[in-house]
């Protein structure tokens, strides 16, 4: 008998930010719009979508972490923030590469700064989703040049990941100490660019640092993301011993992760393209297939993200196929990032 599928709306900020008419720099530096904004939002999506209203967020924008380590960015007024130029000229650089300790970085105390103000107001502590150290390198020296660095010199990029991972490590025990945050409900990671090197040099220069993540903040939920194709990958990711998978769409076969990530709950993001741009049979008929594929043996849900542009009467033909599927009820699935 098929298991019932759970269901995730992922308003990231730029959906928040529209639904809630505000800008999104405004958004980011002001801890009590970002609050009152969220809640607007909330109220719209479940209103419309039907499903429970989920919790705030403290939110710091995709590239927050290599801020962090030292790349200068650009902040739109209505756009996501972005790398403005990497940090190092040359991978050599990386052996008189230093980032500045956590108690000394100010873009780490302005965080922690906006992270206690967020919970005297909200009473919700903050507890970092950290961008994976791969993809925080490779924007420290540049995606495309990183990958050439990684067929000349893989050993000095590896020692740029592990710095990236040690000053993570240590940014988070400066926040939890600063929060007062004594135990991990998760430890979190989402690192989108794995997937453009090898699998082999990935498993040689990477994975040892994603366990060590893990294994530094041991917690109940350990929750991964790579968006990809990470089926070359799925043998090595398991090593992760992973409760939580978000897998990216049309690109990976449900069936096949299941055999790498048993009794994990895995998530499937559906591509926002295709409920944009289809109608509504059409993805009403994707939607049923994916949860045919999905729900044998459980643990699995459906994740719809949220992007400026896309109404939410379209969302909601994915909310009331996953109902047609599970006879009525869709049960939520709380994500480390969006609402």
């Amino acid at each position: 008998m098929s298991e019932l599928v759970k269901f995730n709306y992922l308003a990231e900020e730029l959906k928040i930010t529209e639904l809630a008419n505000v800008k999104i720099k405004d958004f980011y530096n002001d801890i009590e719009l970002m609050i009152s904004s969220q809640k607007k939002a909330i109220s719209i999506i479940s209103n419309t979508l039907d499903i429970e209203p989920t919790e705030l967020l403290f939110c710091k924008g995709h590239v927050k972490a290599s801020e962090v380590m030292g790349c200068e960015i650009f902040q739109p007024e209505d756009n996501e923030p972005f790398i403005r130029k990497p940090k190092l000229s040359s991978i050599k650089d990386v052996n008189r590469f230093i980032i500045p300790p956590p108690e000394k970085n100010p873009v780490v105390l302005d965080l922690i700064n906006k992270a206690k103000k967020f919970y005297e107001l909200t009473k919700i502590k903050d507890t970092i989703m950290f961008e994976g150290p791969f993809t925080v390198a490779c924007f420290l020296r540049g995606q495309s040049q990183f990958m050439l660095d990684i067929a000349d010199n893989p050993g000095l990029c590896e020692k740029l990941v592990a710095k990236v991972t040690d000053a993570a490590i240590e940014w988070k025990r400066f926040h939890d100490s600063q929060l007062g945050i004594t135990e991990h409900q998760a430890t979190c990671l989402v690192d989108d660019s794995i997937v453009n090197i090898n699998p082999s040099l990935f498993a040689e220069i990477v994975l040892p640092h994603l366990i060590r993540w893990f294994e530094t903040f041991p917690s109940h939920t350990k929750h991964f993301h790579c968006c990809g194709n990470i089926t070359n990958f799925l043998e090595h990711l398991s090593k992760l011993k992973l409760t939580h998978y978000d897998m990216f769409g049309e690109m990976i076969d449900t069936k096949e992760m299941k055999k790498y990530f048993k009794g994990a709950f895995i998530s499937k993001l559906v591509d926002f393209r295709l409920v944009r741009d289809s109608n509504g049979d059409k993805i009403r008929k994707y939607i049923l297939k994916e949860c045919e594929l999905g729900a044998d043996g459980g643990n699995f849900g459906l994740c719809l993200e949220g992007a400026r542009g896309v109404p939410l009467e379209k969302a909601r033909i994915v909310r009331d196929a996953i109902a047609e599927f599970n006879g009525g009820p869709v049960p939520s699935f709380e994500k480390i990032d969006g609402i």
